[in-house]
């Protein structure tokens, strides 16, 4: 008898059906909610991602300008969707000049100042080899008895070039020339893609009404006319900013979610002011972007004209969501992460922080040198 009780005292009580199955659905909801966090944790990190990966890919170029002993450096190109954004970018190298032969300057008459027509002759068929290569484009230079002067295609004569400004030599007399050629691809390089549904913003800052501050050399991205796809950041072999934008001082582009570029959303924008009238862009986005004092840091946009009210509406603060300001409707967006990456001219130091949004100093990180965490 004392044996069989013991026996039956030592045995382990298992596990039923439905507490194994308790258990595992406890498993399933825990790992379920653990990857919903961790997702959302990736979310909130693709701007900051994309800024470092930009900030990584600049110093590269500039390291290998440096190492390599010619100018390299980052070409971002543009998104087929959408080609005031930026989603991927590829390392570039500058190709050496071409000096092949002489070419003439010739007055082609109208009021000072007045272009001046590129006279090629034989070597017109060399030069639509370079135009077709995409090694030279519009707002290539050329230097002409040690003076830099601009071209630019003339749009009523194929191949045919035309300087800018007036030139400040003989007219007639044949010249030697060096031509400075538009970065190529590096070999064996393929594009970098940024993290999905985060691009560089390229729209211009003017006005709060837009983000970046690209280099000068982009601006005509910015005229509404489309310019070339050299959309280029180079490194001189010191390691510093080369071309005509290095007197700029410093570029600032602006990392920001899709959503957030396409509807132009600005980098700062101002409070809400009573008794306002609001004009509306029925070229773009029609409306005024403002960030009301306690709406959470949320933006919002008019979608009409109108005069606001004398004294300020309730928020509806929810993505989407539309507010009555005495007959102006605004409609709230509430933005993703920012991030800048800055590019300074002189030294070619990169640095990458998050967009200021509490003053119209948007890039004080930045150009305090506060790195993004």
């Amino acid at each position: 008898m004392n044996v069989r009780s013991n026996n039956q005292t030592n045995r382990t009580r298992g596990f039923t059906l439905i507490e194994l199955l308790v258990a595992m659905t406890i498993m399933v909801l825990l790992t379920v909610i653990t990857v919903a966090a961790l997702d959302s944790v990736r979310d909130s990190d693709k701007e900051r991602a994309a800024s470092r990966s930009v900030q990584a890919m600049l110093e590269g170029a500039r390291v290998r300008a440096i190492y390599e002993k010619q100018a390299v450096g980052v070409r971002f190109l543009r998104d087929e969707t959408d080609d005031r954004t930026s989603t991927s970018m590829v390392y570039v190298m500058q190709p050496k000049d071409f000096a092949e032969g002489q070419i003439r300057i010739v007055d082609t008459g109208g009021a000072s100042p007045r272009p001046r027509q590129i006279q090629l002759g034989t070597l017109a068929p060399r030069w639509q080899t370079l135009h077709n290569r995409k090694l030279l484009l519009d707002g290539a230079r050329i230097k002409l008895e040690s003076v830099w002067y601009t071209i630019v295609e003339d749009p009523a004569v194929p191949n045919s070039w035309r300087l800018t400004k007036d030139f400040l030599g003989a007219l007639t007399t044949d010249f030697r020339y060096v031509l400075k050629l538009y970065p190529t691809i590096k070999p064996n390089e393929t594009p970098v893609e940024l993290p999905a549904n985060v691009a560089v913003n390229l729209h211009y800052r003017d006005s709060l009404t837009y983000a970046s501050e690209v280099p000068s050399s982009w601006t005509k991205l910015n005229s509404g006319t489309p310019a070339n796809n050299s959309l280029d950041i180079l490194f001189s072999p010191r390691g510093v900013i080369t071309g005509s934008s290095r007197a700029q001082g410093t570029f600032h582009l602006v990392m920001s979610n899709t959503e957030d570029t396409t509807v132009r959303l600005p980098v700062v924008a101002p409070n809400w002011i009573a008794d306002t009238n609001v004009v509306g862009d029925t070229s773009a986005t029609p409306g005024t972007w403002i960030r009301p004092a306690g709406a959470n840091g949320s933006y919002f946009l008019a979608t009409n004209d109108g005069k606001t009210g004398s004294g300020a509406p309730t928020w509806k603060i929810e993505h989407g969501a539309t507010t009555d300001d005495n007959g102006v409707i605004w409609q709230c967006h509430i933005p993703g992460n920012r991030y800048v990456v800055s590019v300074f001219t002189q030294s070619g130091r990169i640095a990458t922080a998050p967009i200021n949004e509490q003053t119209n100093d948007a890039f004080k990180y930045a150009e305090l040198g506060e790195d993004a965490k």
